[in-house]
């Protein structure tokens, strides 16, 4: 289980993704993003520079990262934000829980069936959702 600091993390990244769609952003594109970039990379292994930042200040990292602007972003969608505002919870609770960085997580499961799937999985703790998660999203490798 996680402790205190590690959850608050969950919801600062969580927020994080909530924003974006709050700017516009669309949800699946940026939740690849997000998963791939440094700024997720840097809370998951605790970097205190970007731990003690604003959630609109780690937003904003990521869009100089790759570069966003306005061609980039939609419409904002209430259902949406609730959904990534999870998303964002729920990988960065799966990156502590396994130890697996958010680029992981991107590489190993199916980011878009997960979001699609927030209307059943977010009513579950978040450890069974994560195990469901695990066993049902994980890309197949053909050996």
């Amino acid at each position: 289980m996680l402790d205190f600091e590690e959850k608050a993390l969950c919801r600062k990244v969580a927020g994080i993704l909530e924003l974006s769609v709050k700017k516009g952003y669309d949800h699946y594109s940026f939740s690849r993003l997000w998963l791939k970039s440094k700024t997720a990379n840097n809370l998951y292994h605790w970097n205190s520079n970007d731990i003690a930042q604003s959630k609109q200040y780690l937003l904003h990292s990521v869009e100089l990262e790759y570069h966003l602007d306005n061609e980039y972003q939609k419409t904002y969608d209430f259902y949406f934000a609730d959904a990534m505002y999870w998303f964002g919870y729920i990988t960065m609770y799966f990156s502590l829980s396994f130890a697996k960085s958010p680029l992981e997580i991107y590489e190993e499961y199916d980011i878009e069936k997960i979001i699609e799937s927030y209307d059943t999985l977010h009513t579950l703790s978040s450890k069974v959702a994560v195990d469901k998660i695990k066993n049902d999203f994980a890309f197949v490798v053909n050996l």
